[in-house]
């Protein structure tokens, strides 16, 4: 087999392997919609990533404002004499 034949084997299975996937490589507005497919992946995957971290950050402020409130009040238990 030579160079050629393999090129033309290599073309011939990955456009088979498209056309499963649903694919149809001979028309171009298929190939679009497959690259806006990609596309919207990626944003989907920026932006989830995005909100993991703006999670984080949140929780991260939480913690601190639940431990601040939370020695704010033993502290302020801690030194109560009761009623006057």
């Amino acid at each position: 087999m030579d160079k050629d034949e393999t090129h033309e084997l290599i073309r011939e299975t990955v456009k088979e392997t498209l056309l499963s996937m649903g694919v149809d490589i001979s028309r171009p507005e298929a190939i679009q919609a497959m690259q806006a497919d990609f596309a919207f992946i990626r944003r989907q995957r920026e932006a989830g990533e995005k909100l993991r971290a703006h999670a984080l950050k949140a929780l991260i402020g939480l913690v601190v404002t639940g431990a601040v409130g939370l020695a704010s009040w033993l502290a302020a238990s801690l030194t109560w004499k009761g009623h006057p």
